[in-house]
């Protein structure tokens, strides 16, 4: 058994029998003050703040945070739909227990000496999802098999033991962990399906010796050097605001304090920029406005004992455009052979890295491993903006419509992918998806792309733009299904999608085995990608036109 791991499960079964006998623990050293318009609970073990709108915005083990609030949109922990849940009616009911109420949600914080329970409730019509993001401070997560990992990781856990600074975190309830997210913020999910209830426990206390022994074993993040660095990363794509202009997020860690931290991007910004040093002196992190373009490289120094010493950057990534990739076969990498950029500006990201854009792209739900049209895409769009590209392509092959609806396996794939590049930092969804309903009866693929794509908004916070492919091509005698043409043709005409390419124009000649396949050729992926750029091309340059 590994290190840690018996300790951890005597702990687990403890908890899940106190949980199945109905036993909340002690309350009687719990104390709930007033402090302005936030509510502050204190026991020896932790403290924890719920503010005015009723998310807890810091859970303190032992004086040492694990959420991050003020972290893009987070709230520390959050209800998510259409943004942040706000909790206008906030009450302390009895000695230990916090009510929280809106229309669309409710949610129960009860505080016990070492525990917390939270039952939350979903009124409204639709998913919802609450988040918990961790500070990246983060030392090590104990899966449920006990085993030690360094975060961030990804995974569809029900509980697990978060440790950082010799605290423990055990929580019991959750739905998946991801990340990073925003840098390198880790991210615990539970999903709500509409008019459910769900409960969450916690468990704060010490970590164990055991526990602490698995820390010190886990390899030195470091590896040996003085920083790591979580943004950029080699390859990034962040997403201009404006047709000149974007933000570029530098953060990282320090192996040891620092008095000062400074960044400099040579080829447009060569004097030196104070970085904000967190708590400690360890964490750093900035947003910097750069023009669009790139590849940038970013040099680092750091200040100790008055003197300054340059230690280990990136040395490309840029400002330009994003867009993420959703559908079946012919959105992945199903075509007759993997493909190469050949601008070396158009990057792929897999929901952790970033590399160079050449098939077989990965990140993809069905980890398929032949061609895809998303490097001719990019290389078309570097043609005419003249900015770096960023694709992320989370498709299944094969894939029904029915298969992606928002309480499903593929839509929360996609929706982790949305949600780890963040509010704001893509510029559209591309779907490429319908071969697999070519018998589904127009109104009703209407109603389930459409409904999708309502969801896939409400769920990430705001509005993007989706583009829809007409895709119903199966060979040379059934070319084309005009009960599912007609649909996509409809989602555009109604407002809901934005028109993508017709791909079912792409005849034998652009297909595999020698023109019978409904995959692409190394010409059909070719000639795939450059329609896709032509549709967007013409959005995006309308779009930013007159800027």
């Amino acid at each position: 058994m590994p290190p840690g791991a018996r300790v951890y499960c005597v702990g687990v079964r403890i908890l899940l029998a106190a949980l199945l006998l109905g036993i909340m623990p002690a309350t009687a050293g719990v104390s709930i003050r007033k402090q302005g318009a936030n509510r502050v609970v204190k026991t020896e073990a932790y403290e924890a703040v719920v503010e005015a709108d009723g998310c807890l915005t810091h859970l303190r083990v032992g004086g040492t945070e694990f959420l991050a609030a003020g972290v893009s949109i987070s709230r520390g922990s959050y209800l998510a739909l259409r943004g942040v849940v706000r909790f206008p009616r906030v009450r302390t009911t009895g000695r230990a227990t916090i009510v929280v109420q809106s229309k669309a949600a409710s949610i129960r914080y009860r505080f016990g000496d070492q525990e917390m329970e939270w039952k939350i409730r979903n009124t409204a019509r639709a998913v919802m999802r609450l988040f918990l993001v961790f500070d990246p401070g983060l030392d090590a997560v104990i899966d449920p098999k006990g085993e030690f990992a360094r975060p961030v990781v990804e995974g569809d856990w029900n509980h697990a033991v978060w440790l950082r600074e010799g605290a423990r975190l055990e929580i019991e309830g959750g739905t998946r962990q991801w990340g990073p997210w925003v840098g390198n913020h880790q991210v615990w999910e539970l999903l709500i399906p509409a008019g459910k209830e769900r409960t969450v426990h916690f468990r704060m206390g010490p970590a164990t010796g055991d526990e602490r022994a698995g820390v010190a074993k886990l390899l030195d993040p470091f590896g040996g050097r003085d920083l790591v660095l979580f943004s950029p990363r080699r390859y990034q794509v962040f997403q201009r605001r404006t047709a000149k202009k974007g933000e570029v997020l530098v953060s990282g860690r320090l192996r040891e304090p620092a008095e000062a931290v400074e960044g400099r991007i040579p080829e447009v910004a060569p004097d030196w920029i104070a970085l904000r040093l967190g708590p400690g002196g360890r964490s750093f992190s900035k947003r910097i406005s750069l023009p669009a373009g790139g590849w940038y490289g970013l040099e680092l120094r750091v200040r100790r004992k008055g003197k300054w010493e340059v230690v280990e950057g990136v040395d490309a990534f840029g400002v330009g455009e994003v867009f993420v990739g959703a559908g079946q076969s012919n959105s992945t990498n199903s075509g007759q052979f993997p493909t190469k950029q050949k601008s070396g500006l158009v990057s792929s990201f897999n929901g952790r890295a970033w590399r160079l854009a050449d098939d077989p792209q990965w990140g993809t739900h069905d980890k398929s491993r032949g061609g895809s049209f998303w490097p001719a895409f990019g290389d078309a769009m570097v043609a005419r903006f003249h900015v770096p590209i960023g694709v992320a392509v989370t498709g299944h092959g094969g894939t029904s419509v029915n298969r992606w609806r928002s309480d499903g396996e593929l839509f929360g794939f996609m929706m982790r992918r949305i949600h780890q590049l963040g509010p704001q930092g893509f510029r559209a969804l591309l779907w490429h998806q319908g071969e697999s309903d070519v018998r589904m009866p127009s109104e009703l693929y209407y109603r389930k792309l459409k409904r999708i794509i309502e969801q896939s908004k409400v769920q990430a916070g705001w509005d993007f733009p989706w583009f829809v492919a007409q895709a119903t091509y199966h060979n040379a005698q059934n070319p084309r299904y005009e009960t599912i043409r007609s649909a996509q043709a409809r989602l555009w005409r109604d407002g809901v999608a934005m028109q993508g390419p017709d791909t079912d124009t792409l005849g034998p000649e652009f297909r595999d085995r020698d023109g019978k396949g409904i995959h692409f050729s190394p010409k059909g992926l070719e000639a795939h990608g450059k329609l896709w750029a032509q549709a967007v091309g013409d959005y995006l340059e309308a779009l930013l036109g007159g800027e």
